[in-house]
């Protein structure tokens, strides 16, 4: 029965499918050297005349038949990937080697990646962390919006503002209150406060009111 098989003839021989050019070679030469194939030295694949039929390596059989250059040509030739995506536009990615590659699929291939690793080893919760790195309570300190520690953050806030009062040039040294008055240990007075004012500026303060108040009695009089 004859046939065919990429480009090679074919028949049932003894019960079996066989190539062509095996059995031809096998019935006019003789065996096959194992580990051989048999090689068309005029390369046409049909071909069953054993003169033209040579035992090689598979490896001298690729060379001869320069396969990588026929299979060069078919990866070249081709305009989609088997998914029917364009080698071509943003879709189309070129490899470290040369090699042209689909984005839409590498997309799908890490995806389903992902997905499968994540189905295998769930992500487990996180335990609840009472105490922050400096061994502030979080139940003492409270917690900032981003779930970190308030004492931490004021601390950081300080230490920034420090920094930056660090660099500013320095206050002139202050000997005088706005009026002129100068201060000194009569003339300061410090309030329990921590807030220092001048007497002088007190005294003639008061003197002001006092001459207003009089004016006004004197003005209700008349």
């Amino acid at each position: 029965m004859p046939g065919g098989v990429g480009g090679y003839g074919s028949f049932y021989l003894d019960g079996r499918m066989q190539t062509s050019h095996r059995a031809a070679y096998q019935l006019e030469v003789g065996e096959i050297p194992k580990g051989l194939v048999v090689d068309h030295l005029c390369r046409v694949r049909n071909c069953v005349r054993p003169s033209h039929l040579e035992p090689v390596t598979p490896a001298e059989n690729n060379r001869r038949g320069r396969v990588w250059e026929s299979g060069a040509a078919a990866q070249r030739a081709k305009t989609h990937c088997p998914y029917g995506h364009p080698y071509s536009g943003e879709n189309l990615r070129i490899c470290k080697d040369g090699k042209r590659s689909c984005r839409a699929c590498n997309r799908r291939y890490s995806n389903e990646s992902r997905a499968r690793k994540k189905a295998l080893s769930p992500p487990q919760p996180r335990p609840q962390r009472t105490i922050c790195k400096k061994g502030h309570e979080y139940a003492a300190v409270g917690r900032t919006t981003g779930g970190g520690c308030k004492e931490c953050a004021r601390e950081a806030l300080r230490r920034s503002r420090a920094r930056a009062k660090a660099k500013l040039p320095p206050k002139p040294v202050d000997t005088h209150c706005r009026r002129g008055h100068k201060w000194n240990q009569e003339n300061a007075y410090v309030s329990p406060g921590g807030l220092k004012a001048c007497r002088a500026c007190h005294r003639d303060k008061s003197r002001e009111w006092y001459r207003a108040r009089a004016a006004e009695r004197r003005a209700l009089a008349a």
